[in-house]
């Protein structure tokens, strides 16, 4: 269900025209264009990460080796571990381009919360019809969902403790969160300041975390152990020394196209060696978790 956070006793019941009302106290929240827009005071700019940024990851969503080949092993854990006809929402989903792919390969219900308004516009047109504008810190949400997916997000957040209790007070008994992050503290360049990180993990301490807030691990792995050596020569050569300068932010997300198409290939092989053998691994440049409530 969804409570009003005004009155904090009240749900979203009803809705009136291009409104919900709380059934307690009258409280409205906006439905503009389909999206319901829970946060408006965040929806242009948030501490974790600009909306600029979504129009750059539009453009490069379909081209680029990393978002390819992390969307491909996304969608083959959820093959794994979730069924297709869960109740499943994406926190910040950006512009909503993994459940997309998700409902190309079958996945009914899918719901798309993004703290950005362009992010939505983006998901509109990819077709995902429940959209909804909120910040998960202050999630109207209390056992609405079966599953939650949240792709490198977690890293942007400062409260990561706060964000997985939310995460857990939106899921029903039973339901699962998948979630990736950045790995390895000693991987850091300026490359993480620029995307507004706030930190990189370790297997073992994203397992504590969930832990600590109720979880079951039902999976936790590294990934991307094959573009180690990439990372860490990113790192050397693009040291975070503190000097963030505004063309730090243009082509962020640009790869010399032999080297992009060289390394899909390499990932690809990995991901599907992982898919195959399904082990897990403590050391790569991202790490997937899955969890049970």
């Amino acid at each position: 269900m969804m409570f009003c956070q005004k009155c904090s006793g009240g749900i979203f019941l009803n809705q009136i025209k291009d409104r919900l009302v709380c059934d307690r106290c009258g409280f409205e929240i906006l439905i503009q264009d389909g999206f319901v827009i829970f946060h408006p005071e965040d929806s242009n700019m948030h501490s974790g990460m600009e909306s600029a940024i979504l129009d750059d990851l539009a453009f490069y969503e379909e081209k680029h080796f990393w978002m390819k080949t992390r969307r491909f092993f996304i969608r083959r854990t959820f093959d794994k571990y979730i069924n297709n006809t869960d109740k499943i929402i994406e926190i910040g989903a950006g512009t909503g381009n993994i459940s997309r792919c998700l409902m190309e390969n079958g996945y009914k219900d899918i719901s798309v919360g993004e703290v950005h308004l362009n992010g939505l516009e983006y998901a509109k047109c990819y077709g995902i019809k429940n959209r909804y504008q909120f910040d998960l810190m202050k999630t109207p949400f209390l056992e609405h969902f079966d599953t939650v997916g949240m792709f490198d997000v977690l890293e942007h957040i400062d409260n990561d403790d706060l964000a997985v209790k939310n995460i857990y007070k939106m899921l029903k008994h039973g339901g699962k969160a998948i979630v990736t992050v950045p790995a390895h503290k000693w991987l850091w360049s300026k490359q993480d300041t620029i995307a507004y990180h706030r930190q990189r993990y370790e297997v073992n301490q994203l397992k504590r975390l969930f832990e600590a807030n109720g979880f079951k691990i039902l999976k936790a792995s590294a990934f991307f152990f094959s573009i180690l050596p990439l990372l860490y020569f990113r790192k050397l050569i693009n040291r975070d020394d503190g000097n963030i300068k505004s063309e730090d932010f243009k082509n962020r997300f640009y790869v010399n196209p032999i080297i992009n198409w060289l390394f899909e290939k390499i990932l690809n092989i990995e991901i599907r060696l992982l898919d195959l053998a399904d082990y897990s691994l403590k050391y790569g440049g991202s790490i997937i978790l899955v969890v049970e409530k």
